[in-house]
């Protein structure tokens, strides 16, 4: 029996989709740093952030943003991935920051799901809107006038404006809105109520009251 032996060459076309060492860290790179920075994060403290989460080749597996809500979650105290716990250390409020996470530090061979294959090394694309300690104290900075006759105390009534906002910056509410808002119904009124109102005080109430918030806040 006559045997041919064919010598053939391999041609094969890789794609590199994920690479990492068993003695691999957490990598962190920091996009964006506000400044001022008046305190960085710390084990047991309470933490929102949002999150875009993919894998090493681009492939997008969960984001905060999708969902419109912030993830929240105690940091340090083993409540998420152990990478993630440690990536979340010593960030500002504000803060941009790239996590990439090895799978030990992750999910491990097993993986998770159908879109965390096992093995695979993670990157989060994470800002933080804001983060406390459940030690934290009322913290109070204030401008005082000059001249400064009567200081309050317990149990005196207090009538106060203010604007109030998340640390991140996002507006809440202010009185200064409320009384515009009180404004524009009371000149509707005035317009279409004719000799029920005053519009000359209306205007009078407004101006004065809008400067007033103004000046105060």
């Amino acid at each position: 029996v006559e045997r041919k032996i064919f010598l053939a060459s391999l041609v094969f076309d890789v794609v590199l989709l994920d690479l990492h060492n068993p003695k691999d860290e957490i990598t962190v790179e920091v996009e964006s740093l506000p400044d001022p920075c008046p305190r960085k994060s710390e084990v047991g403290d309470f933490m929102r952030y949002h999150y875009n989460g993919s894998l090493l080749d681009g492939t997008l597996f969960d984001s905060s943003y999708s969902r419109n809500s912030t993830y929240d979650t105690y940091i340090g105290k083993g409540y998420v991935i152990a990478g993630m716990d440690q990536g979340l250390l010593g960030v500002c409020v504000g803060e941009r920051r790239r996590i990439v996470i090895p799978p030990h530090l992750a999910y491990g061979e097993e993986g998770t799901g159908t879109k965390i294959p096992g093995s695979a090394v993670l990157v989060f694309d994470v800002h933080i809107i804001d983060f406390h300690n459940p030690s934290d104290t009322v913290e109070i900075t204030s401008v005082k006038p000059e001249k400064c006759g009567k200081i309050a105390k317990r149990g005196d009534f207090v009538k106060y404006h203010y604007n109030a906002t998340l640390m991140d910056g996002t507006f809440i509410g202010s009185t200064c809105v409320a009384i515009i808002h009180l404004c524009i119904v009371l000149f509707w009124q005035a317009s279409n109520l004719k000799g029920t109102y005053d519009a000359a005080k209306i205007t009078l109430f407004c101006v004065f009251g809008v400067m007033q918030c103004v000046y105060a806040v």
